[in-house]
């Protein structure tokens, strides 16, 4: 039994009447407006996000030159520092040498074998359009599944 090509999809789906022209165009003018929307208030809330970003670095150095932990508002609301640590890797180190350097240390639960969906995606895709299969030990172990959606160029 042959293990089906991860690159055909079967097209099961019954075919649908073909829509009224005047409600279908409205519901396409619908959809261009809402994204258009959605466009403009995602440019809106980033020029909002790097305003407070930059207040952000601002007011941090403030806030530790006064010693602050928080600050309470008219409006009941606080503002309050939050502190995190996060771990990187120091510059010039290989990050193989750190997991190398986690395993000696005894702590292999940080450690994990994994690949990237967004990069394997991509190099499916190039296969795809090279028209060069699956490589064998990958057949039956990797599947691809196809996502449409609508696009807009503005004019």
């Amino acid at each position: 039994m042959s293990t089906p090509d991860p690159f055909t999809v079967e097209q099961d789906a019954p075919v649908r009447p073909a829509p009224e022209p005047g409600d279908f165009q409205s519901r396409v003018r619908e959809y261009s407006r809402l994204r258009r929307q959605q466009s403009d208030n995602e440019d809106a809330a980033k020029s909002i996000k790097d305003k407070a970003d930059e207040l952000e670095k601002e007011l941090l150095d403030e806030w530790a030159q006064y010693e602050l932990q928080n600050q309470k508002l008219a409006d009941g609301s606080t503002v309050y520092l939050d502190r995190k640590l996060w771990a990187r890797v120091e510059e010039g180190v290989d990050k193989g040498d750190v997991l190398d350097a986690l395993v000696e240390a005894g702590h292999e639960e940080f450690v994990t074998r994994t690949f990237n969906s967004n990069t394997l995606s991509a190099w499916l895709r190039e296969l795809e359009r090279d028209g060069t299969p699956l490589p064998e030990p990958l057949v039956g172990k990797l599947s691809t599944s196809e996502v449409f959606k609508l696009k807009i160029r503005r004019s």
